[in-house]
């Protein structure tokens, strides 16, 4: 079981999760420091957070993540709001090459 909370006031928020993996089906605990939490290089003001052992098309999400927090390193795109990192995120797994070969989407 993932526990994750977010609190926030005027003056910010605070994102915190656990770190252990377990697999569903066995209760098995797989890993027991496992990232959860992605923050976004700066300028972008946001966090990506993810849940259980969660993949994408065969691909851990920490995978996917790390893969776009470089992305926006180099690219370094004018993304105004939330809305537009949701929307610039999207894109990014659908244009993904690398990650997501067309034989597997």
């Amino acid at each position: 079981m993932t526990v994750q909370i977010i609190l926030m006031n005027k003056s910010g928020i605070v994102a915190a999760s656990d770190r252990t993996l377990i697999n569903r089906q066995s209760g098995e605990q797989l890993h027991h420091k496992q990232q959860k939490i992605f923050p976004l290089p700066p300028p972008y003001k946001a966090t990506l957070m993810f849940n259980h052992n969660n993949q994408i098309n065969g691909v851990p999400w920490d995978i996917v993540i790390h893969q776009y927090q470089q992305f926006l390193e180099q690219q370094q795109p004018h993304l105004a709001d939330t809305n537009q990192i949701l929307a610039h995120f999207l894109d990014f797994l659908k244009n993904e090459k690398t990650l997501f070969p067309a034989d597997v989407q």
